[in-house]
């Protein structure tokens, strides 16, 4: 059939949504139609037979009694095979010490245990169980449904179609699949299956919601032109139909061969709904696991519902219970009386107990034979005997029945023959659970695959953030981060004295800021990473070996707890001879281990099968692997020779002595440690005593120098202001007498200047006469301004 997939419209890039595409597949679904037809039939009629469902009679009765074998099979198989719903185990494949894988199976264990509440899963695979055992296959489906937040604004900076909107919400949806609403490609066995397709059945608004492609031709939604149907299309009764709400019928294909999803509507055929590629990238393919079957051969997946295998002895018990009816209803008391005596219809018709009825003419009527000779009635024997017979030929039909499908009395609860001992009850118990552990182990199987497509979906669509959320093992790694981290070490005491208590504070000096610590302290521990910041480093790692597919397989293993009902009381039984048998074991090993210490990892290994033979839980069988470690370890490095009674008495008197040597030392070291702590403390105080004096001594001998230096230097102001006072007076003098050589100098310059220009105007007085007055207006301002430049003052004068 893979070779067929490549032979249709897919083969053509250009037809990839037209009719024809819609045709091909179409014709894939009646393929499986063909192959399952006769299947269908028988389901629809065992379904009517299990529901009880009869035709009326013309005159409106309802035709025949029944025997409803079928009902009560089922209703003890379901709890024999299912009860609870499945626990996920996911587990290191190797239970080896690998930390990160460990952490990884707890977070991958607890997210599937979330999702199989959420997702409902117990629910689908009760309904699941029930088309098991009554048509003889069940499926079911893993939906990944995210949840969408809000669209984030990313600016004007960030263009795109429409903004990007967060998973706020995920989860795993199972969803059950009815017997009829579900199919596949026809061959011999499930590995050569190339697609499956369930049928859903959905109305306007979520055809809108959920396909958002437009039709070429119209431009309109596809969601809008899908036309709706009232009721299933293979529905005979048409006020059913009326009663439906209108759905459109939609396949949902899954294409193993291209690896895509196809969604088409039978009553659409322009085009498919949607084709996307492969959303889940599971390794398998398939968001279902491989159905449940009840008998099957190795020519076909076309089943055979067991109800087949036992339907003549069905039909036999339903002939035997009618034809049980029709005779009870034959045993009837009829019969005729003397009419002379009205009185004894009254016998059976009133139906009176413990009444005298009169009889006139009594003496006549006693003569007359009395009752015997007056009233005859129909002969019942032989139909009282046909009835006895029929009940023991139905008995026979029932134990024929058991025989064929395994259900014993024992099974039903309804032990038989009162001779029989517990063991041959119990053996009888455990012959027919046998025929039911086949069917236990396929139920198991198909939990099994859907919880292994539920933690697939899981690791790799989830996000970390809602894994972290969802799992809450991020407190637990930092539980496990902070018993990790060694413990600080206790703050010693002075001079490496014994550690001290928190509350003590340190002596003087130590520890104390700015002092250097002693040679051969302590370095300080270099600063680490918050644990919130290494928890969340370690859950993304747990999160990528997840989304590994190789890594994720090779180191977790996925299996389911069981899924039915244990027998309580043989569980206690089982609990009672573990620890009996671990107990009386542990008993005779531990003194083999302390004679022989190198026994120890085979003793604890012996322990450990033992458990694991019991089925223990995981918790048990890890606490018992810690101590058998820490034991293995110990073995490594065995304790010596205990000592001979003599030895321990005198070990314990040389103890005694030691111990009371060391409490005198240890007194005398705190007497000691306390005497040189005073003698410390006097001597700082001491020390600062001494400091204070110094420095109110250093304080008073700085104000003195402080007295001195302010004398000499109000001296030696007064000094150089008389310096400064002499030498003003000295300038004084000089400038008075530079002065008055200087008006001496003007004025003999003058004298001379003046008979120079007298003499050279009388020279001149011919030729410059003009001129005269300006020169002598000339050295007249000459004059004026030497008399008004100012005297210069004397130096240090006030």
């Amino acid at each position: 059939m893979a070779e067929e997939a490549q032979t249709g419209p897919d083969a053509n890039p250009e037809q990839k949504n037209d009719a024809a595409f819609v045709t091909y597949w179409m014709a894939q679904l009646d393929a499986y139609r063909d192959d399952f037809k006769d299947w269908e039939s028988r389901c629809k009629k065992i379904v009517r037979r299990y529901r009880d469902e009869r035709t009326e009679k013309s005159d409106g009765s309802v035709g025949g009694s029944r025997f409803n074998a079928l009902w009560s099979n089922i209703q003890t198989l379901l709890p024999a095979i299912y009860i609870k719903a499945p626990q996920p185990v996911a587990e290191r494949r190797f239970l080896d010490k690998d930390p990160l894988a460990r952490l990884a199976s707890m977070t991958l264990e607890r997210s599937i245990e979330v999702q199989i509440e959420v997702g409902k899963m117990h629910k689908a695979m009760k309904k699941v169980v029930l088309d098991y055992l009554l048509c003889g296959r069940g499926s079911m489906w893993e939906r990944y449904e995210p949840t969408y937040g809000d669209p984030v604004d990313l600016g004007d900076d960030e263009q795109g179609d429409e903004a990007p909107r967060p998973v706020t919400y995920e989860k795993v949806c199972t969803d059950y699949v009815a017997w009829n609403r579900f199919r596949h490609s026809p061959a011999p066995i499930w590995e050569e299956v190339w697609w499956v397709a369930k049928e859903e059945m959905l109305t306007r608004k979520e055809l809108r919601a959920r396909f958002k492609a437009t039709d070429k031709e119209t431009g309109k939604l596809i969601a809008d032109l899908v036309p709706l149907r009232t009721g299933d299309k293979d529905s005979e009764n048409d006020k059913e139909k009326k009663r439906k709400q209108p759905r459109a019928c939609v396949w949902e294909i899954w294409n193993k061969t291209d690896r895509e999803v196809i969604f088409i509507a039978p009553d659409y055929p322009n085009s498919a709904l949607e084709r996307t590629d492969d959303p889940l990238s599971l390794d398998g393919f398939w968001p279902c696991p491989e159905p449940l079957y009840a008998t099957t051969t190795n020519d076909t997946l076309v089943p055979v519902p067991d109800y087949v295998e036992y339907q003549d002895q069905a039909d036999e018990l339903d002939n035997l219970t009618a034809r049980i009816k029709a005779l009870t209803d034959a045993i009837r008391v009829n019969g005729v009386y003397d009419a002379s005596y009205p009185e004894l219809k009254r016998i059976l018709s009133e139906g009176v107990d413990n009444r005298m009825i009169g009889v006139k003419n009594y003496s006549e009527f006693a003569s007359k034979g009395g009752i015997e000779a007056a009233m005859d009635f129909v002969p019942i024997k032989d139909v009282v005997e046909a009835l006895i017979r029929l009940y023991e030929a139905r008995d026979r039909t029932k134990a024929d029945m058991a025989e064929i499908t395994g259900l014993s009395d024992i099974v039903r609860g309804q032990a038989q023959g009162g001779t029989k001992t517990a063991t041959e009850q119990k053996i009888k118990g455990q012959f027919a659970s046998l025929r039911l552990e086949d069917r236990k182990k396929e139920v198991a199987r198909f939990a099994c695959d859907a919880i292994r497509i539920v933690a697939e979906i899981v690791s790799e669509q989830f996000s970390p953030e809602i894994l972290a959320e969802m799992t809450g093992m991020l407190p637990f790694i930092q539980d496990e981060i902070r018993s990790e981290q060694p413990p600080q070490p206790p703050m010693m005491g002075h001079n490496g004295g014994p550690p001290l208590d928190p509350g003590v504070s340190p002596p003087p000096g130590v520890g104390a800021p700015g002092v250097i610590p002693p040679a051969g302290a302590g370095m300080q521990p270099t600063a680490q990473p918050p644990i919130e910041d290494l928890a969340q480093q370690k859950f993304m790692e747990i999160c990528s070996l997840l989304r590994d597919d190789k890594m994720r397989t090779f180191r977790i293993d996925i299996e389911t707890d069981s899924t039915i009902e244990v027998d309580k009381q043989a569980a206690k039984d089982s609990v009672v001879e573990l620890f009996t048998a671990v107990g009386g074991f542990l008993e005779k090993a531990l003194p083999i281990g302390q004679v022989m210490p190198q026994l120890t990892p085979a003793l604890g290994q012996s322990i450990l099968f033992a458990f694991r033979r019991f089925g223990a839980g995981r918790d048990v069988e890890g606490v018992w692997e810690q101590a058998i470690d820490k034991l293995t370890q110990m073995s490594k490095n065995p304790p010596p020779k205990p000592p001979s009674p003599e030895e321990i008495k005198a070990k314990t008197e040389a103890d005694a002595q030691a111990a009371e040597t060391q409490r005198d030392q240890m007194r005398f070291q705190m007497e000691q440690q306390a005497a040189d702590q005073q003698s410390q403390r006097d001597q700082q105080a001491q020390e600062f005593e001494m400091a204070i004096k110094e420095r109110e001594f250093q304080l008073k001998e700085r104000e003195m120098q402080m007295n001195l230096q302010f004398k000499e230097r109000e001296m030696a102001l007064k000094a150089q202001e008389q310096e400064m006072s002499l030498a003003a007076k000295q300038r004084e003098t000089e400038m008075n007498v530079a002065a008055k050589e200087r008006d001496h100098q003007l004025d003999a310059e003058a004298s001379i200047r003046d008979h120079e220009l007298s003499e050279a105007a009388a020279e001149r007085e011919a030729q410059a006469g003009e001129h005269e007055f300006e020169l002598s207006q000339k050295v007249r301002e000459a004059k004026a301004k030497e008399a008004m430049k100012p005297k210069p003052k004397p130096r240090g004068g006030k």
